[in-house]
C-alpha cells in the first residue's frame, strides 16, 4: 500500500531542504519560525509547505491484478496514478548581514525561484527515479504581508505531481468449485 506521507511528500520536501540548505518545514505548526539548533537562535529563512491536494483521481478505477499468497491466499491489488498539490512558500526577515543590509523580500524571492529550480531540473530527475512525475509547476508569487508592525517576507508556488498508488485487498481462497443445480421444468 502507498503511503501519500512517506512515499511521496517526504523526498520531495528532504530532497527540496537538502537542496536549498535552509528547513522546510510543514506548515501551521506550533512553532512558525524554526530555530538553530546550536544556537537557539531564530533562523533567518527557511520553507514551510501544505499539501492543498494528497490524492486527485485521475480516469478510470485503475489496474487490478489479482495474486497468489505464498500462504494459498488471492490479493487484489489495484494500481492508479493520481496526482498531488503541494504549495512551498519561502519566508525571509530583513537583517545586518557581514557585507551589509539583507533585505528579506530579495531573499524569500530568490530561494522560491531556487526551489523552482530544484524542481525544473535536479528535483525531477531525482523524483523520476523515485516514481515521482513533476508535472506543473506554477508561477512564484508574492506572498508578503503586514504583521503588526513588520513586514513578513514571503515567496512561493504550488507544484502538482503524479504518483503511483497502490491498494492491496486479501480475499479469501476458492478451493474447489461447487455447482448447485436448481430443478427446472
Amino acid at each position: 500500500m502507498t503511503s501519500f506521507v512517506r512515499d511521496v511528500r517526504n523526498p520531495i520536501v528532504q530532497g527540496l531542504s537538502d537542496y536549498l540548505a535552509v528547513p522546510v518545514v510543514l506548515s501551521e505548526q506550533t512553532t512558525p519560525w524554526p530555530k538553530n539548533i546550536q544556537t537557539g537562535d531564530y533562523l533567518p529563512a527557511f520553507g514551510y509547505y501544505a499539501t492543498i491536494n494528497p490524492y486527485i483521481p485521475g480516469w478510470g478505477s485503475g489496474n487490478i491484478e489479482r495474486r497468489t499468497t505464498p500462504d494459498g491466499g488471492i490479493e487484489l491489488v489495484r494500481t492508479v496514478e493520481p496526482t498531488a498539490t503541494l504549495s512551498f512558500t519561502f519566508c525571509a526577515e530583513n537583517r545586518q548581514g557581514d557585507d551589509g543590509p539583507i533585505f528579506g523580500e530579495d531573499e524569500a524571492m530568490s530561494l522560491a525561484l531556487k526551489a523552482i529550480g530544484w524542481f525544473e531540473y535536479v528535483g525531477r530527475t531525482q523524483l523520476s527515479a523515485q516514481g515521482i512525475a513533476v508535472l506543473t509547476i506554477e508561477n512564484a508569487a508574492s506572498r508578503t504581508f503586514l504583521a503588526i508592525d513588520d513586514m513578513v517576507y514571503r515567496w512561493g508556488f504550488d507544484v502538482e505531481v503524479r504518483y503511483t498508488h497502490i491498494d492491496v485487498r486479501r480475499t479469501g481462497a476458492i478451493d474447489e468449485n461447487i455447482i448447485i443445480q436448481q430443478g427446472g421444468n
